[in-house]
């Protein structure tokens, strides 16, 4: 599956989109360049991306404004007129504006001022002051503006997992989410004619032969694992449930909880803040289960 195929959805008016994802799948460069293309090409148009930081500010600013100068300076068009690069008008350490269509691009912290047609935020989960982000952009944009939201896990409980958990695979949601497993990445495989080494064949996601993987993926997957150690959970999730389990600080190993068995009961009765199950069953060879409140401090 390509990337760019994967978070091409839209709607009637507007395309709203959560994308949580691997690292380094190449999602901020394309919407950059999708941007840039937008700016130069169509009239009106204001693209904001957003960076988490002031050094990945600075890094992406440089990006769009590298594309701009690699381009071309004439392009002939499938109608056969020819295309003349604008001259840039604002041409300072964050923005392009082009005043031939009255568009631009920026690469800010936030976007609270102007009224963007194009949004792009990046590493959402990062941010301290998440929240307080989105409460000033939603306002500031047009209500058939694009915004997308991409980033990797940061761990459980914060904004940006709250806001996954609201639109993720609900009806009438506010965003369409879509994540984005390491595997999606095609150049993420090694060398097929080594074998798994036996002491990272446990961490080997179940889904695995359902998803049909090649051996030289499970391969690439295993030496990271070597590399970073149960924090592959976090950078290259199989799953968006691993993706936030895996991410912040733990008291009980994610490989642990992998290999435990799943209850042999159903849930009897549900409230609002508590659940009751059923008696065990015999026929499940008397195992119990118990629990163990982790933010506590203890450990298996």
């Amino acid at each position: 599956m390509l990337i760019h195929e994967a978070i091409q959805h839209k709607n009637k008016e507007r395309d709203r989109t959560i994308i949580l994802k691997a690292r380094q799948l190449g999602i901020t460069t394309l919407k950059l360049i999708q941007g840039l293309d937008k700016a130069l090409f169509i009239k009106n148009k204001t693209i904001v991306i957003t960076a988490h930081k002031k050094e990945k500010q600075i890094e992406l600013f440089r990006r769009v404004k590298y594309a701009f100068e690699q381009m071309p300076n004439t392009i002939i068009l499938d109608d056969g007129t020819v295309w003349h690069k604008p001259k840039v008008k604002d041409d300072n350490k964050n923005e392009l504006s082009f005043p031939e269509n009255n568009s631009r691009i920026q690469v800010s912290l936030d976007c609270r001022s102007g009224t963007p047609t194009d949004v792009h935020i990046t590493e959402l989960a990062f941010r301290r002051d998440a929240k307080e982000m989105m409460t000033g952009t939603l306002p500031s944009i047009h209500k058939k503006a694009n915004l997308t939201i991409e980033t990797t896990a940061n761990g459980m409980g914060n904004y940006f997992h709250s806001m996954w958990n609201k639109n993720y695979k609900q009806e009438n949601a506010q965003f369409h989410t879509l994540f984005l497993p390491w595997y999606t990445d095609i150049t993420y495989v090694s060398d097929d004619r080594l074998p798994v080494p036996p002491d990272v064949r446990h961490i080997t996601n179940p889904d695995y032969m359902r998803l049909s993987l090649k051996q030289n993926q499970i391969n690439w997957y295993a030496a990271q694992f070597l590399d970073l150690g149960e924090e592959v959970l976090q950078e290259f999730p199989s799953t968006p449930e691993e993706a936030f389990l895996a991410s912040g600080d733990k008291f009980i190993s994610d490989t642990f909880l992998r290999k435990l068995k799943r209850p042999g009961f159903d849930m009897d009765i549900e409230f609002e803040n508590m659940r009751i199950y059923q008696k065990p069953d015999p026929a499940y060879n008397g195992q119990y289960i118990y629990g163990i409140d982790t933010a506590y401090g203890g450990k298996y």
